[in-house]
């Protein structure tokens, strides 16, 4: 799937896809929904897998309890 793909699914223009895609731009939640909808994917699965993926890394998903 190209970003113009992307763009036509979710009728932004193909620089927003690039720019989301290069880190430029950060997406609201709203918006990463939408996204996955387009290219058909789960938001369960994709949060999973981000959440091992920043595991694996060493950073946390939240920071540590205060309590």
């Amino acid at each position: 799937m190209t970003q113009a793909d992307v763009a036509r699914k979710l009728g932004v223009p193909q620089s927003y896809v690039s720019k989301c895609e290069s880190g430029t731009r950060r997406m609201d939640v709203t918006e990463v929904h939408a996204w996955l909808d387009a290219v058909d994917r789960d938001w369960v699965t994709f949060m999973l897998t981000l959440g091992h993926a920043l595991d694996a890394q060493g950073l946390q998903t939240f920071p540590p309890s205060r309590f």
